[in-house]
C-alpha cells in the first residue's frame, strides 16, 4: 500500500508492505560440506519505504538533482520449530541477513559536457546465520556507511568517425572504510562462538576511456 506524489521537479514516495511466508527455507551443511534445503518455520516480513528526489534545475553554476530513500524492513520467524538439522528456533527470532534499516543519498551534478555523481549508502547492523545450521545465532555485523563518487567529461572530437570520447573516473568507498557486507556465526574448538565475517572492499579506484562512432 502507498502513495506518490509528482510536481514538476519534485517526486515523493511512501509505501507500507507485509509479506508472509510459510516453511521458510533453511540452508544446512554437513560435516561433509554438502548443503541442502529445508523447509522451516513460517516467517513474516513488514515495514516501510520513503523515497523523495528533486530536479533543482540550474543553480549558480550547474545543474543540480538530489535523492534519499528510507527502508525500514523487520523481518522475524512467526512459528518455532525444533529440527535434528537446524535446532532450535523460537517465535519472534529475527531472520539472518536482513538489515532493519537502510539509507541511500545522492546528489548529481551536471555542467555542460562535465558530470558528478555523489552517492552514500547506510546499512544498520544484522543478525547472521550459524554457519552449518542454517539459522540465525545472537552474533550481528555492524552498521557501515560508505560513499562512491563518479567523475564523467565528453569530450567532442569530429574526426573520421570518432564523434566524441568519454572519460569516467568512479571511486567506490570513498572514505575508505572497513566494513562487513556479510558474515557468519561460527563455533572455535571450546565451543565458543565467534563472528566469521567477509570483509568490504576497500577503496577502489578505475577508469574508463570510451570513443563513440
Amino acid at each position: 500500500m502507498g502513495v506518490r506524489y509528482a510536481n514538476q521537479g519534485l517526486h515523493a514516495s511512501a509505501d507500507l508492505y507485509r509479506e508472509d511466508f510459510k516453511n521458510t527455507f533453511i540452508n544446512v551443511t554437513n560435516a561433509q560440506g554438502l548443503s541442502a534445503t529445508f523447509n522451516g518455520g513460517s516467517s513474516r516480513y513488514e515495514g516501510g519505504e520513503l523515497s523523495i528526489e528533486n530536479n533543482f534545475g540550474h543553480l549558480l553554476f550547474g545543474d543540480w538533482k538530489a535523492f534519499a530513500n528510507y527502508s525500514y524492513n523487520q523481518a522475524v520467524f512467526e512459528s518455532s520449530f525444533n529440527s535434528s538439522y537446524a535446532g532450535t528456533v523460537e517465535a519472534g527470532q529475527p531472520l539472518a541477513n536482513i538489515p532493519k534499516n537502510m539509507i541511500n543519498v545522492g546528489v548529481d551534478f551536471a555542467r555542460g559536457r562535465f558530470g558528478a555523481q555523489l552517492e552514500g549508502k547506510y546499512v544498520s547492523s544484522q543478525y547472521v546465520n550459524q554457519q552449518l545450521a542454517g539459522t540465525p545465532g545472537s552474533l550481528q555485523i555492524p552498521p557501515y556507511f560508505i560513499l562512491n563518487l563518479g567523475l564523467q567529461d565528453t569530450i567532442p572530437v569530429g574526426y573520421g568517425y570518432i564523434k566524441n570520447v568519454k572519460l569516467t573516473l568512479d571511486i567506490d568507498n570513498l572514505l575508505n572504510r572497513h566494513y562487513y557486507p556479510r558474515g557468519f556465526e561460527d563455533t572455535d574448538y571450546f565451543g565458543n562462538n565467534y563472528l566469521s565475517v567477509l570483509n568490504g572492499m576497500p577503496r577502489y579506484v578505475f577508469g574508463s576511456i570510451t570513443a563513440r562512432f
